[in-house]
Formats: structure tokens, C-alpha cells, sequence
């Protein structure tokens, strides 16, 4: 959360700075063709950083044509440009530092930005500092600018993957263009197999992490996963060969997938609803019986994991089909391993609530880099009311009241 708190408050942040931005940028742009390029002298380009051998991505890249197309190499994005313009005549530079000012600065001023392009479709980087790029800038001034690439600091890799796959446990893994159709393939994700990763470094030292983002955080870069899996090959139950590539090293590792251990499964919900007011069910009060293949029998809650897996089904208000609702029931339909599981809820009608009105006054304000919530519904961060700290007054049928806070009455009316 602090991280997404963090990047929200740098959007918050770009937003404002756009704000006052992108006029400028509109104005300027519409008289760049006013702008004199005769008084520019040169360009020059430097890049802060360096890449890691085999830290590598697909990146899109337009060629001489202005033809798009998928690269995979180096993305010189990853590493911070430094862009200096020499005026005739001037001996200190004007210099932009970042991709920002880069994408922004330079195209509110000159009405265009420099291109850059790495070859790297003809011409693979390779270990060094002599990895050329190509910028041009308005039409007229090119240069050439050059990125590292340092040695993998790891020697070897490996994976031991003891945890197994269940058959109907699949995900969507990616979207695909297939007869001209972009479809779901749907497949296994073979890193919740892995339960360690072995990594030897160049000195010999060997270092084991539970958790492929520790590896990542430890030595940077990216953790690629390989399969055989594809729309004709869809994996059966049994063993299959899976790969993995981190920092120009590969290793392959066995997968099992075995069949669904799961034979049946009931819920239970320990409370109840508000008709008309209630459109999802606090999961913290769900229970679930599971019956496995082999006869045994256990329960489970939503924070639970069954074999390896956290259960998080979402449930929906449903009516069975030629059957009637029992007086004072509702029934909920979620699918929880594959099977669908119906769950069956008391209902409370407003009109049997004691509580007559209630109100809220809060105790104190909101400052905004503090109270951050994320709201999954709208998908975005929002201030969070608690935060407000609000007292609550309820008035009952009878007039009497009483004033308690939030979490006081949520201990007393869990609902």
C-alpha cells in the first residue's frame, strides 16, 4: 500500500505540473515552425546507468519507415538520458535531463522531441559500454550515443519446484490473436510451483530465496517464465519441463499437475443480510467444508489456503431456477475451485431494524498524503471517510439515542 500510495501521490504530482504544462506546450508547438535551427549547433546524448546481461524485454520500436515493430533487447527507457544542445556561439549547453524533459520540455520548446534507435533488431548489445543508440532531432542534428552492458553477477541458477499444479487451477495467462480474434489463453502459472530458487553468484557464494521477488529485488531485473503450454498443447495431468531465464542464465525444472483434489464443497455464512441495502457478503464471515477424493474432510475460511492456494471467490445474489425463496432467506452463488458453491443467508428487512435514523459528525479533517484508501470498485485511491474518525449518533423507534464511534458500532452491530 505504500508503495501505491507513493505512486499515487507522483500522478497527483504530474497531474498538477500538467496542468500548468500543457498549454505552453499546445502554444509552442503551433509556432515550433518559428523556432530557428540555424542558431543550433550540435546535439549530444549520454545515458546514466547501465543494463545487466540478459535483463532483456520486448519493447516496440519504429525504423527508418516509421514502421512499428516488437524488438526484444535492451529497453534504453530503463536508464536515464541526459540531452545536451549546443547553441553557435554558446560554450555552456542547455541540457535536459530524464525522459520527462526529455518527452516534454523539449517538445514544448522545439514543437518536436529527439528519436532514439538501438538496431538492436540487426545488430544484439552485447557485454560493454560501446552499444550504440541513434538520436536525430528536428530533422537536421544526429548523434551518436552509447549504453553498457555489465556481466550477469550470477554464475548459475536453480529451481526446486515441490509444489503442484491441480488440474481446472488454470488462469489467464495472456490475450492472443487468434483467427483474427483476440481470445484468453487460458494456462498454468508454473512460479507458484516454485518453493526455492538457488543462486550461485560469480564468486562462488550460493545464496537461496523462497520468493522469485526477492531474487529480483536482490541482484534487479526481470524473472521470465517458460513452458511448453500453448493453444494446441494443452497441458494433462502429469509431469511437463517448465524454464526459467534471470540475467542471461536459464534453468529447467519439472511441473506436476495433478487431478483436482476437491470433491465437494459447502458454505456457510455466519450472519446476516439487510435486504434492499446488502449487495455483498462480508467475506470475513464465510465458512467452507471441503470433502477431498480421498474421503477427508475439512473446513476453511476466506483467509485460509487450501493446498497453496488463498480462497478469494466473489458471490453473487442468485434465485434457483423453478424453486422459491424461503421467507426470510436469500441465496448467494460464488464458484470456489472450479465448483460452484451456493450460500444460503438470513435476511433482515429494514423496517425490523430498532434503529430509526442514524448521523455522523466527524472529529476532525482529512489531509489527503495521509488517508489514502484503495477503492478496487473504481479502481483508483481515495480518501478514506474513517480517517475522519466520525462519531455516530443512532436514534431508535422509541427516541432514545446514543453516540459512539465507528469501530465501537461496528463491534456492536456487526452488520
Amino acid at each position: 500500500m505504500k508503495k501505491v500510495k507513493k505512486m499515487m501521490c507522483l500522478l497527483l504530482a504530474l497531474v498538477m505540473v500538467c496542468g500548468t504544462i500543457l498549454p505552453n506546450i499546445k502554444a509552442k508547438a503551433e509556432n515550433a515552425e518559428a523556432f530557428d535551427k540555424s542558431t543550433i549547433d550540435r546535439i549530444e546524448v549520454d545515458f546514466e546507468g547501465a543494463f545487466i546481461e540478459g535483463d532483456i524485454s520486448t519493447f516496440p520500436e519504429a525504423d527508418e519507415l516509421n514502421t512499428w515493430k516488437n524488438i526484444e533487447g535492451y529497453d534504453i527507457h530503463r536508464l536515464n538520458p541526459v540531452v545536451s544542445v549546443y547553441y553557435k556561439g554558446v560554450e555552456q549547453p542547455e541540457t535536459y535531463n530524464g525522459w520527462e524533459a526529455v518527452n516534454m520540455e523539449m517538445r514544448s520548446k522545439f514543437g518536436v522531441a529527439p528519436t532514439f534507435r538501438t538496431n538492436q533488431d540487426t545488430t544484439p548489445y552485447g557485454i560493454g559500454p560501446d552499444n550504440e543508440v541513434n538520436v536525430s532531432f528536428l530533422g537536421e542534428f544526429t548523434c551518436s550515443a552509447y549504453v553498457s552492458v555489465e556481466e550477469s553477477p550470477i554464475k548459475e541458477i536453480k529451481v526446486i519446484a515441490d509444489k503442484p499444479l491441480y488440474v481446472g487451477r488454470n488462469m489467464v495467462l495472456k490475450y492472443e490473436w487468434v483467427n483474427e480474434e483476440q481470445v484468453q489463453y487460458m494456462g498454468y502459472s508454473v512460479g507458484m510451483t516454485i518453493s526455492r530458487i538457488i543462486v550461485t553468484d560469480k564468486e562462488g557464494n550460493e545464496s537461496t530465496f523462497m520468493y522469485p521477488s526477492d531474487l529480483e529485488q536482490m541482484y534487479g531485473g526481470s524473472i521470465e517464465l517458460y513452458t511448453d503450454e500453448t493453444y494446441e498443447n494443452q497441458w494433462k495431468s502429469g509431469k511437463h519441463t517448465a524454464t526459467l531465464n534471470y540475467l542471461g542464465k536459464t534453468c529447467e525444472f519439472e511441473v506436476e499437475l495433478k487431478e483436482n483434489p476437491v470433491q465437494n464443497i459447502e458454505a456457510k455464512y455466519h450472519g446476516v443480510v439487510i435486504e434492499g441495502v446488502t449487495t455483498k457478503l462480508d467475506t470475513y464471515k464465510m465458512e467452507f467444508d471441503f470433502t477431498f477424493t480421498d474421503g477427508s474432510k475439512e473446513t476453511f475460511y476466506i483467509y485460509n489456503q487450501v493446498l497453496g492456494e488463498t480462497i478469494a471467490p466473489m458471490f453473487e445474489k442468485y434465485v434457483p431456477d423453478n424453486q422459491s425463496v424461503p421467507e426470510g432467506k436469500q441465496y448467494w452463488r460464488g464458484y470456489v475451485w472450479e465448483q460452484e458453491v451456493i450460500l444460503e443467508t438470513d435476511v433482515m428487512k429494514i423496517s425490523d431494524s430498532p434503529i430509526k435514523s442514524i448521523s455522523a459528525v466527524a472529529t476532525n479533517d482529512l489531509v489527503p498524503t495521509w488517508h489514502w484508501i484503495y477503492d478496487w470498485q473504481q479502481d483508483k485511491e481515495v480518501l478514506d471517510p474513517l480517517g475522519a474518525k466520525p462519531e455516530i449518533t443512532l436514534t431508535y423507534h422509541d427516541g432514545s439515542q446514543v453516540t459512539m464511534g465507528y469501530y465501537e458500532l461496528q463491534s456492536k452491530f456487526p452488520e
